[in-house]
């Protein structure tokens, strides 16, 4: 408890750098400019440069999946033209 103004001025100043602590604590902050940004920048050029390479994309691949599994129930022993 301040006994005057000067230490009420410095009990409130403690209390904001304590405030400032505890919510730097509790609420990380994330440094866009330091060394994890240089090694998101890397993973990101890696990441355009392999996909870039793609010159051919096949959209089978759920036909793949669905017929194995269409199998494995047994619907390919039902003589319909439907399955």
């Amino acid at each position: 408890m301040a006994q005057n103004q000067d230490e009420l001025g410095v009990l409130l100043s403690k209390g904001r750098e304590w405030i400032s602590k505890e919510q730097e604590r509790r609420h990380l902050c994330l440094n866009l400019f330091g060394e994890k940004r240089s090694e998101c920048e890397s993973e990101l050029l890696d990441a355009e440069q392999m996909l870039s390479c793609i010159t051919n994309i096949s959209i089978n691949g759920a036909d793949l999946i669905l017929d194995r599994v269409f199998d494995n129930v047994g619907f390919n022993r039902i003589e319909d033209v439907v399955f």
